[in-house]
């Protein structure tokens, strides 16, 4: 069985601090788009151009995305344009193993290991965003 999966923008944001996210500052946001697969990392001037295409997207997957990156999204976004982001169609394996398994935990590190193997191990995931990654070697991103 072969699956369609349309257009989809995975996408994960940094802030400058730990808080609730609605209180915090957006200072990276990296995301792939399944229509061309090309990695991308927005920091600084360029954030305004992660918003966008964000705002812009037709459906949206993320990990604890529906919980802190769209509520950190939303700040940056006018009413109108926020109500249409956050109702854009949304896959975040987090909420959903909250969903189905409820009171048990689902860090990032076990659902990596659960879900890359060893690839889990060349990329550190639980200790390194693709914006990090990025910024120390953006070639390591590209693969």
């Amino acid at each position: 069985m072969s699956i369609n999966i349309p257009e989809t923008i995975v996408y994960d944001v940094e802030t400058t601090s730990i808080g609730e996210p609605y209180d915090l500052e957006l200072s990276a946001i990296s995301l792939i788009n399944s229509r061309d697969g090309i990695p991308r990392v927005f920091i600084g001037d360029d954030l305004q151009d992660g918003i966008e295409l964000l705002k812009n997207a037709k459906r949206l997957a993320g990990f604890n995305s529906i919980k802190f990156d769209n509520a950190v999204m939303l700040k940056y976004m006018p009413r109108g344009e926020g109500r249409r982001f956050k109702n854009l169609p949304h896959w975040d394996p987090l909420f959903e193993m909250e969903r189905q398994f409820k009171g048990q935990r689902a860090p990032l590190r076990n659902f990596a290991l659960t879900t890359l193997g060893p690839m889990y191990r060349k990329f550190e995931l639980a200790r390194t965003s693709s914006a990090t990654i990025a910024e120390q070697d953006p070639k390591l991103l590209r693969e």
